[in-house]
């Protein structure tokens, strides 16, 4: 649809929007170019940090409510200056804390680097506002069983402690978890418009 550098210039509607954050190491484009079936809706690159605006793609959908995917720019160690950091930050925290259209935050993560600080930031954010989030535990097809077997405690712990979080392991080279994934958005999609739809008539 567009690529917005601030929150103040992304569309004033009420189109649901889905949320795909994570470090610029992450596999974050990858990940939604295999969710789509498309090999180039979002640019990959070698070089961490290249998405710098908040790209929006629109979805289509048979039955409420109206959707678009959203690519956050990634975090971490893109090699851009301070003040670009900065900028990116606050961009990034008040699209996170007050964008209304916001539904359901997928976070990415490597599954063998998982719930760094930046990670767990973002979560709170979203906790605060009890959105449902998705963590995607990424590039599970370079876990060893042990490592495998850590990750799955590790996913555990993070549902017990944020209760509105789901966790899931996905590997886009292998293919591992996309339909689960699929499923999962789906449905927390779903929830959301029919927890709204009770909100708006008047429902408890």
């Amino acid at each position: 649809m567009k690529s917005a550098p601030k929150c103040a210039q992304l569309p004033n509607d009420t189109t649901y929007e889905i949320a795909f954050a994570g470090r610029s190491n992450a596999g974050k484009s990858t990940l939604i170019n295999t969710l789509c079936q498309r090999s180039d809706l979002t640019k990959t690159s070698g070089t961490p940090g290249k998405t710098r605006e908040i790209n929006l793609f629109s979805v289509e959908t048979k039955v409420p409510p109206s959707v678009r995917l959203i690519d956050l720019p990634g975090y971490g160690y893109a090699k851009v200056g301070k003040q670009m950091k900065k900028i990116w930050q606050k961009e990034l925290s008040d699209y996170l804390l007050y964008r209304e259209n916001l539904k359901i935050l997928v976070l990415i993560m490597d599954a063998r680097h998982p719930l760094t600080d930046l990670d767990q930031t973002l979560m709170d954010m979203i906790g605060k506002r009890s959105l449902r989030q998705i963590l995607v535990f990424n590039k599970a097809d370079k876990l060893n069983q042990s490592e495998k077997y850590h990750v799955n405690k590790l996913m555990e712990e993070v549902v017990y402690h944020w209760p509105n979080c789901t966790a899931i392991l996905h590997s886009s080279t292998k293919k591992i978890g996309t339909k689960e994934l699929e499923s999962l958005i789906c449905a927390s999609v779903q929830q959301s418009f029919e927890q709204d739809e009770l909100y708006n008539s008047g429902g408890s």
